[in-house]
């Protein structure tokens, strides 16, 4: 009966994991992005690499996913200045 509660308690540990592992990349992309935004608008000959990031994001994870990295970035955009 133990080993069959402890086995649940690490399968939720790991579901857990997973979702830290996961929301922790989505913050990483997020303030990547918002670095590249800020980057733009002192210099916008360095918007391209903004942009570039944004493409390799819809490439790979899907346009949702890009839209809302971008979109939470213009937010923290906003709110720095």
């Amino acid at each position: 009966m133990f080993q069959i509660w402890l086995l649940g308690k690490l399968n939720s540990i790991m579901k857990i994991k997973e979702f830290i592992t996961e929301m922790a990349e989505r913050m990483s992309d997020i303030v990547t992005a918002r670095a590249l935004i800020g980057q733009a608008l002192a210099d916008p000959r360095q918007s391209y690499k903004y942009f570039n990031f944004i493409k390799m994001l819809r490439k790979n994870q899907g346009p949702e996913y890009s839209t809302h990295v971008h979109q939470q970035a213009v937010k923290l955009a906003k709110e720095k200045q």
